[in-house]
């Protein structure tokens, strides 16, 4: 009975230890409508910032209009 209370007296330590017990709020969820959607060309360009010159005017070359 002894070996039962301080197992259980383990678990609630352990518990609170890492947060179970916390009165912390849930986060918000998250409204997927109010996101915008990036704009390809301005994604592209942030993307190839750091490549060489001739790699990057190859890579415009091909860029869907």
């Amino acid at each position: 009975m002894l070996r039962w209370l301080s197992f259980i007296g383990v678990v609630v330590v352990a518990l609170t230890v890492t947060g179970c017990g916390t009165k912390a709020k849930e986060l918000p969820p998250v409204n997927e409508a109010s996101q915008a959607a990036p704009d390809p060309k301005e994604a592209m360009n942030k993307a190839m910032q750091g490549m060489p010159p001739d790699v990057r005017k190859k890579m415009e070359q091909n860029m869907p209009k």
